[in-house]
């Protein structure tokens, strides 16, 4: 599927116009705990709790404390979404540069701290061991910027990609020229919600998901039971068999690892081309969804608001 197949879809069409019209006055409860807004130096964010109107005042609710060290060297704390969104301007326009410079040393260096930044748990075994085993990080890193552009993206072809995680994505939206989102859990579980509100609310007689509106879970699924917020690993997309094939610029990787990679990348193109549709619908129709406090007036910055206003929904997709 490309970016013409997916806008001319008639699923897509009618998310858009639905969206268009409600994303401005849907009324989200937020109940996210200090351990959901992240931590820096020793102290969690502040939580967020209340009833907010509209995805603008969701943005303007963001928090995600966390910390990084800059290409100066000098620490930075991010919480709110204004810290938070100066802050990855600066990851990403030096992770570019190093990258077009092919400096591997450098890329690496601004993906680690991409990677402290999303709060990695998996130093390990997670993003940062996948893209130290590349000889040549700045030419991988080209290679999907130009797959993951979504002007001219492929949902067929990106098997390239060998793997994906909540990291990896972070690295990716950062690494790209265009609006390219972060997909993680919460991401992924508030875009699927928003599209089963859409169904309900119209009456849609759906006998399973659109491919084009099918978010899959990334990692783990979200729920809440009993009142409290768990997550659940969803062996659908997490690939659990140690099989091994070939992948595309040498090396070895498991068959559902790949398949995983592919699934989610998918996923990550598509949220992509489905915010910069409402985003454009909305502008044209005078229903803009977010003001100038929260984005510079750029559609990259506008669909990474939107991504924001997303991420806090997924905490408890209990919120609308």
């Amino acid at each position: 599927m490309n970016k013409q197949q997916f806008n001319e879809d008639r699923d897509v069409k009618g998310f858009i116009s639905w969206a268009v019209y409600n994303l401005n006055s849907i009324e989200i409860n937020l109940r996210v705990s200090r351990s959901g807004t992240g931590m820096a130096d020793g102290r969690k964010g502040p939580g967020v709790s209340g009833r907010f109107v509209g995805v603008n005042a969701v943005v303007h609710a963001y928090q995600w404390r966390s910390e990084l060290v800059d290409r100066d060297g000098k620490k930075l704390v991010t919480q709110d979404w204004t810290s938070t969104r100066k802050a990855l301007e600066g990851l990403g326009v030096w992770l570019r540069e190093e990258v077009d410079n092919g400096n591997q040393d450098g890329a690496l260096e601004a993906c680690r701290q991409i990677v402290k930044w999303g709060g990695d748990r998996n130093s390990n075994v997670g993003a940062i061991p996948f893209l130290e085993n590349k000889e040549d990080l700045p030419i991988y890193l080209k290679k999907t910027r130009d797959l993951f552009h979504l002007e001219c993206a492929d949902t067929n072809i990106l098997e390239y990609v060998g793997k994906m995680n909540a990291m990896l994505t972070k690295v990716h939206a950062l690494n790209s020229r265009d609006g390219l989102p972060i997909y993680d859990s919460r991401v992924a579980a508030a875009i699927s919600s928003l599209i089963e509100v859409y169904r309900v609310h119209q009456e849609m007689s759906w006998k399973e998901m659109p491919k084009s509106l099918d978010f899959k879970a990334t990692e783990r699924r979200s729920k809440r039971e009993n009142g409290k917020y768990i997550r659940k690993y969803d062996r659908e997309v997490q690939g659990m068999r140690d099989v091994y094939q070939p992948v595309v610029g040498g090396g070895l990787m498991p068959v559902d690892e790949i398949a995983k990679a592919k699934t989610w990348s998918s996923c990550k193109i598509r949220l992509g081309w489905l915010l910069e549709a409402i985003i454009c619908e909305a502008d044209q129709q005078n229903r803009s969804l977010f003001d100038e406090e929260v984005t510079d007036g750029s559609m990259r910055s506008k669909m990474h608001a939107f991504e924001a206003a997303l991420f806090m929904m997924g905490f408890d997709v209990g919120c609308f």
